[in-house]
């Protein structure tokens, strides 16, 4: 049998980058909001909630904790719902 195994070289700044980068995403990891939880942030209401995700105003729930839990990431939300913009 042929166990082939491919290896990437990279330079030391290289790995050094990579490394930082996967040590900032552990010690920032996301933040997840509840619908609730956009409604008070942003200060808006539910209904205003749900229309925004029709309009692709919103986007999809970036993630599930159950059939009936989505969930939203912090970060996509602020740079789609351009933080300070009125409805």
């Amino acid at each position: 049998m042929n166990h082939a195994r491919s290896f990437e070289v990279i330079n030391w700044d290289t790995a050094k980058a990579k490394l930082k980068s996967r040590e900032q995403a552990l010690l920032n990891p996301p933040e997840w909001l509840t619908r609730a939880d956009i409604c008070q942030r942003y200060r808006i209401s539910r209904s205003t909630s749900y229309r925004l995700q029709e309009e692709g105003k919103l986007p999809e729930p970036s993630y599930h904790f159950g059939k009936q839990s989505p969930r939203w990431n912090v970060q996509e939300l602020d740079r789609m719902l351009n933080v300070g913009k009125e409805y």
